[in-house]
């Protein structure tokens, strides 16, 4: 799904210039980031782009075994190709307002991504209907605190497709798209990581 690099950044930019906010005192946004590893992975999606739809429910076995390695930074960022995603990645976000864990995320997730498809789900009552049936905990909050972050990241990487896949171990920056590639990716790291890991165990026997 290929996309303009700069909507994105002309929609956070409109929507955080609309009404001035300011965040609460003693509160931590759910900034979508996990882990602390010096392997980033920036992974760069749309709800309503079919094909990280076909993608999202791939990844977990993934970042899974990388996060248990110890040396994971994930973040997801959620492309707002349309005003239409805006909404969801709103109410993703007030989810992980809730609890903000990598495994509920995903979740989270994969609930959103099948909504989106059905091209049914396109009103905040609906969104609020969906997560009710789904029992899925959501805060609301103002999250325009998270766009300068939000922005950054795009304006960084410069993404001009969805699914992106930014791998950053290092001084090594690489940038993989589409499902295909990105799997690929993501297959080849964790081998890597597992025979590093590997390789350590025995080298301290």
């Amino acid at each position: 799904m290929t996309i303009i690099k700069w909507i994105s950044s002309l929609l956070f930019v409109a929507l955080a210039l609309t009404v001035p906010f300011q965040a609460a005192a003693n509160h931590t946004p759910p900034f979508p980031e996990y882990g602390h590893g010096t392997l980033e992975l920036r992974l760069y999606s749309s709800y309503f782009c079919p094909p990280c739809g076909a993608l999202e429910p791939q990844l977990q076995p993934y970042f899974t075994v990388l996060q248990d390695q110890g040396n994971l930074r994930l973040i997801l960022v959620d492309f707002p190709a349309s005003r239409l995603d805006l909404l969801y990645i709103e109410y993703f976000l007030y989810a992980l307002n809730a609890e903000n864990t990598l495994e509920r995320a995903l979740g989270i997730k994969k609930v959103l991504f099948e909504a989106a498809a059905t091209r049914e789900l396109l009103s905040e009552a609906d969104l609020k209907t969906l997560f009710a049936d789904k029992a899925i905990a959501y805060v609301p909050f103002d999250t325009r605190v998270l766009h300068p972050r939000f922005n950054e990241l795009l304006q960084e990487d410069q993404v001009r497709s969805t699914p992106t896949l930014v791998v950053i171990d290092g001084q090594k920056r690489e940038v993989y798209t589409g499902g295909k590639n990105i799997l690929e990716a993501l297959t080849r790291l964790v081998g890597e990581k597992t025979c590093s890991v590997g390789e350590a165990a025995e080298a301290s026997e």
